[in-house]
């Protein structure tokens, strides 16, 4: 039961792959009672997959079903199975994921028969429905099939026949769906526009000149790392080419992804094999624009040297795909170029055994290139130098030469379809952008900007490596504004003035203050205002990302907290706060490792209030200050030490004053 998970995906990848082994829809209508207590689902079934349709062996049965519906917030999912046309079992959903499912079933050798699907049943609301299924599916175990399962279950669904998809097919889909697992969530969200494309006339499979689209969200480029597993590729002076192949693929898709109105996908991400056919399959199951195949060449033997050296790109001859692949191939030659690698053209590189393509131009010999073709997708291929020519191998030997390889193809890639780049801003932007950075000169300051350096903190704003945060705090502790020498009053004053776009008010300056006097620094309260609700909505109205200002000490994680513990040295200690001490408590309460209340207690039993040696009556005059913030009134004090005098603990008394309505409106007032 552990394989479950990788099943499904294994099975879901599969059914990508060969555009959906479907069934027609076998229920729908009105509700109608087929059992006892049981309605028929008004649920359409879109597709069935059995994936093994003859267990020869004992062995595990996995069926995949996809409905119409989103099934899995549905209670009590089973399939319905009859053996020989006598007993019936269901089969509990092992997955559910949105509306497909998936049954997996073990079978010993002494289960031989056939086996037929008679329909998937649910509750909802109490009552208890099945979604029929009335053509001819099923499986056999260790017997022979009664019923023509791959024809019954088997029904193309965009292309071709039942009989283009072979068990040879399947076979080695299965064995190389993993590769398509990693892209099964991008191919169903891009499934709702290749369906669009599909129903304007565009369809994938409709072989049409590649268009040139400009930020419509529309261009899906498929770029396959050549080779991969056992198939190496050219290999020499210690470099393998399905490697170079795959980095070359990564560093595309990482580029390509900077710009807006693309969807970029990899035949494969790791070291593994996957054949021709799988490669085109993806290409078109995600609505492929265009089709990348990444290579690097090679001539002669593995261990011997070339003086061929170059990028080169194949395209097809296809008539309606030829003029924009060239287009496209001659544009990555002109950047591959900057890189290093001189070009040596386009090519194509025809079949010869007499096959053709329907508009009558030979078949493209390249496998690669044929199979996307013949599934009207625009493909190239483009070899990027020579992996034995001394020049070349110096190119491809390099990680930075490989990112720029890369990186050129991208931009070709990128030019050719009119893509803009992320992060482009339109004047008003930039307008902006340049007022909030005059503003924290304006405020911050007291000065108008120079053209430098608005420029300076303009280029960080726009490019996101800075935000409204990180270039306020740069400006309030630059040298500049230090020597301004501002006062404390002066200081919060600025702070209101740059972060809520207003002056203080009297209870808002005192509160600062206060947290000044107690120890918080001038970082601690820049924080709290460049933290705060109204710098938002300042940055908001500029377009600007705020982000966080970070301190780095406890004592500047929250004023309330600083300015109690302060109090408690004062009142307890008789002294002000040592910062190594002011950073310790503070720690404790905020991160609520101990209590306001148990942090006076500390004080209260430390080794420095005990070497004062107060008697009774001091212990409560000190009481009185800590926790009731007063002096301690006569009819209190002969209260105390009455309770005192009978016995009563220090603690207990300590117990009293801590618990008091008094203190807790003095925490209150702290914030705690």
């Amino acid at each position: 039961m552990k394989s479950f998970n990788k099943v499904l995906s294994l099975v879901l990848a599969i059914a990508i792959c060969f555009s959906m082994l479907a069934v027609p829809a076998y229920a729908s209508g009105t509700a109608t009672e087929v059992n006892s207590g049981i309605i028929a689902s008004e649920i359409a079934i879109d597709y069935i997959y059995v994936e093994s349709p003859e267990l020869t062996d004992s062995g595990i049965q996995n069926i995949l079903v996809s409905t119409d519906t989103e099934l899995a917030v549905l209670e009590n999912v089973g399939l319905r199975v009859q053996k020989d046309g006598n007993e019936v079992e269901v089969l509990e959903a092992d997955q559910k994921a949105d509306n497909v499912l998936l049954f997996t079933r073990e079978y010993k050798e002494a289960e031989a028969g056939n086996y037929k699907l008679l329909g998937i049943t649910y509750s909802q609301d109490g009552q208890k429905y099945e979604i029929g299924i009335t053509e001819e599916v099923g499986y056999c175990v260790n017997a022979t099939a009664v019923m023509p399962v791959s024809d019954s279950i088997i029904e193309d669904t965009v292309s071709g026949t039942a009989d283009d998809i072979t068990g040879e097919a399947i076979g080695e889909g299965l064995s190389n769906a993993e590769e398509i697992i990693e892209v099964q969530e991008a191919v169903e969200e891009q499934e709702k526009s290749v369906t669009e494309a599909q129903e304007s006339g565009t369809a994938v499979n409709a072989a049409s000149e590649p268009v040139m689209l400009k930020g419509t969200g529309n261009v899906v480029v498929v770029l396959d790392p050549g080779h991969g597993g056992s198939a190496t590729g050219a290999v020499y002076g210690g470099l393998y080419e399905k490697n170079l192949n795959l980095s070359i693929a990564f560093y595309i898709k990482e580029e390509l992804e900077k710009y807006e109105g693309i969807a970029v996908y990899l035949t494969r991400t790791t070291d593994v094999d996957v054949s021709f056919t799988n490669r085109a399959n993806l290409a078109k199951n995600v609505g492929a624009t265009s089709f990348v195949s990444i290579h690097i060449n090679a001539l002669g033997t593995s261990t011997g040297t070339t003086t061929a050296a170059g990028a080169e790109v194949f395209v097809t001859g296809y008539t309606a795909f030829n003029a924009g692949s060239t287009d496209l191939a001659n544009r990555i030659l002109a950047e591959l170029s900057k890189v290093g690698l001189s070009s040596r053209g386009v090519k194509i590189n025809n079949d010869e055994n007499g096959k053709f393509y329907d508009d009558g131009t030979p078949q493209d010999d390249l496998a690669v290139i044929r199979y996307n073709i013949l599934n009207g997708i625009p493909a190239i291929l483009i070899e990027h130098g020579f992996i034995n020519n001394a020049h070349d191998y110096s190119l491809l030997s390099s990680p930075t030469k490989l990112k720029e390889m890369g990186v050129a193809d991208a931009t070709a890639i990128a030019q050719y379809y009119g893509l803009s780049r992320k992060g482009v801003l339109t004047e008003a932007q930039q307008s902006q952008i340049r007022s909030f950075a005059t503003r924290l000169y304006e405020n911050v300051l007291n000065r108008e900007p120079e053209t430098s350096g608005l420029d300076y903190h303009y280029n960080r704003l726009a490019t996101g490596s800075a935000t409204g945060v990180d270039v306020a705090e740069g400006f309030v502790f630059s040298p500049e504004s230090l020597n301004r020498n501002l006062d404390d009053s002066q200081f919060i004053e600025m702070l209101y003035t740059t972060f809520m776009d207003r002056a203080s008010d009297s209870a808002g300056m005192s509160y600062w203050q206060s947290a000044l006097a107690s120890g918080m620094t001038r970082r601690g309260i820049f924080a709290g205002f460049a933290n705060s609700n109204e710098f938002t909505n300042i940055c908001q109205t500029y377009g600007i990302n705020r982000g966080t200002a970070a301190v780095t000490e406890a004592r500047d994680l929250n004023a309330g907290v600083t300015k109690y513990v302060f109090r408690c040295y004062e009142k307890a200690l008789g002294r002000t706060a040592e910062v190594d001490g002011l950073n310790f408590w503070s720690e404790l309460i905020v991160n609520k490792r101990i209590t306001a209340e148990e942090a006076a207690w500390e004080f209260l039993t430390s080794a420095e209030f005990q070497n004062k040696g107060y008697v009774d009556v001091d212990y409560v005059k000190v009481l009185y200050s800590v926790f009731l913030d007063r002096e301690c009134d006569e009819a209190g004090l002969v209260y105390y030490m009455d309770r005192l005098n009978r016995g009563i603990s220090r603690e207990e008394i300590f117990d009293g004053f801590s618990n008091s309505p008094e203190f807790q409106g003095l925490l209150e007032s702290y914030g705690l």
